[in-house]
This record gives structure tokens, C-alpha cells and sequence, in this order.
């Protein structure tokens, strides 16, 4: 009988020391598992916060590339119509001169060389209203496109992609707005040469 109960007594204890273990275990999980979901939440927000810190300054910094790149596009379109104008009054103006050499006296022929150097001097104010302009978009571009590589991660491939594209876009644009100014340049040497030469060809008396 003693012996009965003293392997129930020792089964007993037994049962109670794997009680506390898994008692232990529970409550270490209870502790840990908590702290550990908190820690990885804390991370996972801090991840999001960096992210909304930077991620939307990459669209910002792309549309504004883009918006001033077709603004740089617009103004060197307006400047091409300039340099057309230029060059129409140009020809124009050499013909009414040779007109002029074979009728001095013709008062419609002053009349019209008046009004297109009228024209041609209201056209070269709006060219370089217009160049200004266009150096000034040259400066935005240049600091957008700097701001953006700033900005850009370095793996991202559609970013480095929009800052390839960007790149192209205003050295392509550069060049177009060095050749057109070269063309005006080109122009008014013309056009004082012309000039010069019907001022030779006037009488002297």
C-alpha cells in the first residue's frame, strides 16, 4: 500500500514538473512572441515612413522634368517660327531692294520696305525675349535633372530610364537652340550686308 502511493506521489510530481515547464514555455511565448510582432511592426512602419518620405519626391521630380521639358520643347518651337519669320523678311527685304535700285522714286516700294523693317525689328525683340527664356529653361533642367539623380535609387531601372530619357531630351534641345541661334546670327549678318550694300548703290548727291 505505502509503495502504491509513494509511485502516485512520484508520478504526481512528475505530471506537475511538466506542468510548470509547459507553463514556462506558454508564458516566454506569451512574453516574447508579443515583443518580437511589436518590433517587426515597429520596423515594418519605420520602412513605410522612409518610403513616404521618398518615394513621393521621385514623382514630383519627374513631372517636373517633364513639364519643364515641354515648356524647353514649346519655346524652341516658338523660336524656330521667329527664325522663319527672319528669314522670309530677310529674302523679302533683298527684293525690295533690288526693286529700289530700278525705281528710286516708287513710294510703295519705301512703304513696304518700312513696314518689313518694322516687322524684322519687332521679330528680333521676341527672338531674344525668347532665347532669354530659353537659357533660363536651360538652368531649370540642368538643376531638375541633378535634383533627380539626387533623389533616384540607384537600381531602379524605369527611374534611371526617365533620367535617360530626360538626359537625351535636353542635350538634343540644347543643340536645336545653339543652331537656331547661329541661323539668327546668320541672318542679321545678311541683312546688314544687304543693307550696306543698297546704301552704296544710293547717289550721293
Amino acid at each position: 500500500m505505502h509503495v502504491q502511493v509513494r509511485f502516485h506521489i512520484l508520478r504526481f510530481f512528475r505530471f506537475f514538473r511538466k506542468i510548470q515547464r509547459c507553463n514556462y514555455l506558454a508564458v516566454g511565448s506569451a512574453i516574447f512572441l508579443p515583443v518580437f510582432c511589436e518590433t517587426t511592426k515597429k520596423e515594418e512602419i519605420i520602412k513605410l515612413s522612409k518610403l513616404s518620405q521618398i518615394s513621393p519626391v521621385i514623382p514630383l521630380t519627374e513631372l517636373q522634368l517633364d513639364a519643364t521639358i515641354s515648356l524647353f520643347s514649346q519655346l524652341i518651337l516658338d523660336l524656330e517660327n521667329q527664325i522663319a519669320t527672319l528669314t522670309q523678311l530677310e529674302l523679302e527685304q533683298h527684293n525690295i531692294l533690288q526693286l529700289i535700285a530700278t525705281e528710286p522714286g516708287n513710294p510703295y516700294l519705301q512703304d513696304e520696305l518700312t513696314s518689313i523693317r518694322s516687322q524684322w525689328t519687332a521679330c528680333l525683340t521676341r527672338c531674344a525675349d525668347l532665347e532669354y527664356s530659353l537659357e533660363t529653361a536651360v538652368t531649370t533642367l540642368e538643376h531638375s535633372l541633378d535634383l533627380a539623380v539626387l533623389v533616384t535609387p540607384l537600381f531602379s531601372i524605369s527611374d534611371l530610364s526617365m533620367l535617360d530619357r530626360a538626359g537625351n531630351n535636353l542635350v538634343l534641345l540644347q543643340k536645336t537652340f545653339e543652331d537656331l541661334k547661329k541661323e539668327r546670327s546668320r541672318l542679321i549678318q545678311a541683312w546688314n550686308i544687304h543693307t550696306s550694300e543698297h546704301i552704296r548703290t544710293l547717289p550721293t548727291d
